[in-house]
């Protein structure tokens, strides 16, 4: 049985950027946000423009404004690997023994969920639906609770769930080993779709990053360095595109354009029906590994904000071709 509990800026000009075409993505400012030096490994932004920055080692969820300014820490006891906004501006909060906490946008905490059987993982990803469900994964489950934060439906995988996307459908897709599974809102599984797109199964292919953009396309970053654009309709693979390094972090922006952030330290900004690259920004010099991209949030227009090694960065994106 599933039970769940409820209880009650450093500015910089040093940063590299090659184009293509007249598009320029250029650093507007960073911040460090792991006292500890560990990766920024989730990011959301709320209806004010406030950046939330969650580490594995840390025990708190730095709190930037939109000019990147520290403005509150959240207290979790944990590490925080998962972050989401709810419309109702609630801050959720998946931490790394597996808990939910929930925190108000002015950083009141309300409420703390212990999503169980866990079996010693952590909470992997977290999104939030229009109507206030929430959707977490941890270890090999997926779950979706309501504004009361009871269970609605639990769903087991073959495989650990890393990774969660909703679709503007309701669609719930899930990374699980090198399957994405497709849910519908009410917990029944849709779809199995091959994370290449059906191209002949390879090890190390586990999907890290999942985002889903129009028409129900599907974007999987695995650990094949690739990432997949699939149709969430028939499962076909649209394109392929290779960065150098492991794309962790993937978002969809609204001028069809899809980001990929990557253990190599580059962003690239890709055309979402066509996988062509618009450009590409470095995020510095430095040793393999040391500038890594964990994780991407859209804020306002024309800002993205990108967890880079233990800092957060500001880049102002083209808006248009």
């Amino acid at each position: 049985m599933t039970v769940l509990v409820v209880v009650a800026a450093e500015r910089s000009t040093a940063y590299q950027a090659s184009t293509t075409g007249t598009a320029t993505p250029l650093l507007s400012w960073k911040v460090p946000a792991s006292p500890g030096g560990d990766y920024v490994l989730a990011l959301a932004v709320d209806k004010d423009g406030l950046i939330y920055a969650g580490s594995w080692i840390g025990t708190a969820v730095d709190v930037f404004g939109p000019d990147g300014a520290r403005r509150r820490r959240l207290d979790v006891g944990r590490g925080a690997k998962a972050l989401a906004v709810a419309p109702d501006g609630a801050i959720y909060v998946g931490t790394s023994d597996c808990r939910i906490v929930v925190f108000e946008n002015d950083g009141t905490r309300t409420s703390e969920l212990a999503v169980t059987p866990c079996r010693g993982a952590s909470v992997e990803a977290l999104a939030v639906g229009d109507d206030g469900v929430v959707y977490a994964t941890a270890g090999n489950s997926v779950y979706a609770m309501d504004r009361q934060r009871t269970v609605r439906w639990h769903a087991t995988s073959p495989r650990s769930a890393d990774s969660l996307t909703l679709s503007p459908g309701g669609t719930v897709y899930v990374g699980a080993g090198d399957t994405v599974l497709a849910f519908g809102s009410d917990g029944k599984l849709r779809a199995k779709l091959a994370a290449n797109g059906g191209l002949a199964a390879s090890d190390g292919i586990d999907v890290v990053a999942l985002a889903v953009g129009r028409s129900e396309m599907v974007f999987a970053g695995t650990r094949q360095r690739t990432v997949h654009a699939i149709d969430g309709n028939d499962g076909s693979l649209k394109w392929t595109f290779k960065p150098k390094g492991t794309p962790f972090a993937l978002a969809v922006g609204p001028d069809d354009v899809v980001y990929v952030g990557s253990f190599d330290g580059n962003i690239h900004a890709l055309d979402a029906s066509r996988g062509t690259v618009r450009w590409r920004l470095s995020t510095g010099s430095g040793r393999w590994g040391e500038q890594p991209v964990h994780a991407l949030a859209l804020g306002g227009t024309g800002v993205m904000y990108a967890g880079v090694g233990s800092s957060v960065q500001a880049i102002s994106v083209p808006t248009a071709r």
